[in-house]
Order: structure tokens, then C-alpha cells, then sequence
């Protein structure tokens, strides 16, 4: 008779119960909604779910606020859950009596909304100077969920406010990877936000389920003297209409980062191919970077840190979080994750290598 490998078992179980437990707390992402008395509308966060008198939203950005309203004759009291944020670096436009519980990246608050009443609650960094802060960025983490694990760990240590992930967080975008995708990043103490990689949208759906379960796509918000642009380009293209919101997204800016997957050109010679699929679309994107006070463009997809200067415009490529390398070490074919310092009008960037 063969033995059991109780090990074995165990571990099916455990992960069994972990993906479970990740599917159930899976709910859909908009920007308003309403059931019943109580209306939400968010700005710099999305509203997940309102069920009896609990409203589910999670952040996108540093600066948040949400408005809640209730249109009942009757006082309510409502908890109001978000999700994606920092309890020990970010704050609430609340009184200290209203916070229910706080988690690593989430707090509860209990508001008591009067009848026919609205009130709205603005989360942000408790950090007071805002000229001057951190963040990290990072790209490419499938693969190798240790390595990813290893630099969340190290990213929670440093001084950044939030992490930027370029894409490419799993291989095929099915429902099952993006259950274990949640798991993994559920004790990050950090702001997570994520921009879709090619591999998001491999599978049937996969884009939908990018939308549903991690994040909006096409947005910007602004810290300090920066834009920062999120930039869809996971189908290794873009759109006229996405050209359009761009550029006047840009236009009122003194200094804009920009953050997506695909790179409009390589720095490194052995991987020309891994860039944007019309040569038009890529120089189009170019003109409108350097027309628009672009002063970073970050990008992943080639699995190396890789950086050079265009007219101006420092090109970033930190696609190797957990993906395996393509280009030899001392070329930039290591795991790494990179720190932008911003003071004022000014940034300095550090690459990390992780081993």
C-alpha cells in the first residue's frame, strides 16, 4: 500500500482554504453606487460593495474622498471599510471614536449619518511636508512569488509612501491566479497599486477580472509637485482615445511621472522586440511625453532594471520582481526593485537588487 504523504495533504489544504477565502472577499469595483438609503461616491478610491449597512471601498491613490449619503428619514449608522491603505502613515478626516478597527492595510470606521444627510471622509499621508517623499516601484513579479514576497517585505521597511506595480503579476490571468495573486499581497502594509501587465489578459477574461478584482485602468493623481499617470498599455498598444486623455492629462503639469507595462522603445539592443507593436503609436507616445513635462517614464515588461535619457526624459525599465532575467547581471538581469526620492521639483531613483 502506498503511503500517504501527509505533507503533501496539508499543504493542498491550506491552500485550498486560502483560495477560498480569497474568492469569497472578491467584489466589483465602480465609483459610485447606491443600494437602498445609502449612496456612495468616492474620489481616489473605488466603491467595492454596499451590503445592509456596510460600505466596501478600496483606495487607488494617496489622497481619498469618499462622500456617503443617506437619503432615509432615519439616522444611520454605517461602517464605512477601506481597503489598500497604510493605518500607520495615512489618516482620516475622522474622530478617533469613529475608527472601528484598523488591520495592515485596512481600516474600519463607524459613521452615524443623520437622516436626509451627507458626509464626506478624506483619507491622506500623515507625512505633513509633501514636497518631499518616496515611493517604490516595481514590475514583472510573477513567477518566483518569493522574490516578490522578499521585496514587498524590504519595500514595507523603506520610507516610501506606496508601491507602483508595472504589470505582468501572474502568467495567464486566470480567475485561480488572480485568488492566489490577492493571497500574496494580503499582508503588504502598504498602498499597492498596479497597472496590467500582457500576462493579465492571456486568458479569456482576464482583463475583466483585472478590472474587477485589482484596480481601474487609466487614471492619474497628484502628490507634492508630481502627476502621476497609471497607463494601460498591457495589449502592447494604445489606444486614440486613451492618446487623447493623456495628453490632456499632462498638459496642466509642471512634472509628470508615467507608469505602464509595455515600453515605447528598449534600451537594450537584444530586446527591441519587446515593445510597443506599431513603431506610430510608439513615436506618438515619445512626442507626447517629451511635450508634456514628462520627466519618468517607468515601464516593465523587458525583465531587467534597465535606464537611459531621451531628450530630456529618464526611460525606466523595472521589470524583474519575481520573473525570471533576460539579459545578463552586469547588463541589469537581476531581481530588483527601485526607490524614487521626490524633493520639490527634483527626484533621485535607487535601484535595489535582491537576492
Amino acid at each position: 500500500m502506498k503511503k500517504i504523504n501527509y505533507k503533501h495533504l496539508l499543504f493542498i489544504l491550506i491552500t485550498s482554504i486560502l483560495v477560498f477565502c480569497a474568492t469569497q472577499d472578491l467584489l466589483a469595483y465602480e465609483g459610485f453606487m447606491k443600494k437602498g438609503d445609502i449612496q456612495c461616491s468616492t474620489r481616489g478610491a473605488v466603491v467595492r460593495k454596499i451590503q445592509k449597512n456596510i460600505v466596501y471601498t478600496k483606495c487607488i491613490q494617496p489622497k481619498v474622498g469618499i462622500t456617503l449619503k443617506n437619503t432615509s428619514k432615519k439616522s444611520k449608522k454605517i461602517s464605512l471599510v477601506c481597503k489598500n491603505i497604510s493605518p500607520k502613515l495615512y489618516g482620516a478626516s475622522v474622530d478617533k471614536s469613529e475608527i472601528q478597527r484598523t488591520g495592515i492595510n485596512f481600516v474600519v470606521f463607524n459613521i452615524n449619518l443623520k437622516a436626509l444627510s451627507t458626509r464626506t471622509i478624506t483619507i491622506a499621508p500623515l507625512q505633513k511636508n509633501l514636497k518631499r517623499y518616496t515611493f517604490a516601484v516595481l514590475g514583472d513579479s510573477r513567477h518566483r512569488t518569493k522574490i516578490h514576497r522578499k521585496i514587498l517585505k524590504q519595500i514595507a521597511r523603506s520610507k516610501a509612501l506606496f508601491a507602483i506595480n508595472l504589470g505582468d503579476i501572474m502568467n495567464h490571468g486566470t480567475h485561480k491566479e488572480y485568488m492566489y495573486f490577492l493571497n500574496e499581497i494580503s499582508d503588504f502594509p502598504l498602498p499597492y497599486y498596479i497597472v496590467p501587465g500582457n500576462h493579465e489578459i492571456v486568458a479569456r477574461g482576464g482583463f475583466e477580472r483585472f478590472l474587477k478584482y485589482v484596480s481601474p485602468v487609466d487614471y492619474s493623481f497628484e502628490l507634492g509637485n508630481y502627476n502621476f499617470v497609471l497607463l494601460d498599455s498591457a495589449r502592447a498598444s494604445i489606444k486614440d482615445s486613451q492618446f487623447t486623455w493623456l495628453e490632456n492629462d499632462l498638459k496642466g503639469h509642471k512634472n509628470n511621472f508615467v507608469f505602464h507595462h509595455v515600453p515605447p522603445f528598449s534600451p537594450h539592443p537584444a530586446k527591441k522586440r519587446h515593445v510597443l507593436a506599431s513603431k506610430k503609436q510608439a513615436g506618438r507616445l515619445i512626442r507626447i511625453m517629451e511635450k508634456c513635462n514628462v520627466r519618468a517614464m517607468f515601464a516593465g515588461h523587458i525583465h531587467a532594471f534597465l535606464r537611459t535619457k531621451r531628450n530630456g526624459i529618464d526611460y525606466i525599465i523595472a521589470g524583474c520582481a519575481g520573473a525570471y532575467p533576460v539579459v545578463p547581471p552586469d547588463e541589469g538581469g537581476y531581481p530588483h526593485y527601485v526607490l524614487v526620492d521626490v524633493d520639490g521639483d527634483n527626484y533621485n531613483i535607487r535601484v535595489y537588487r535582491v537576492k
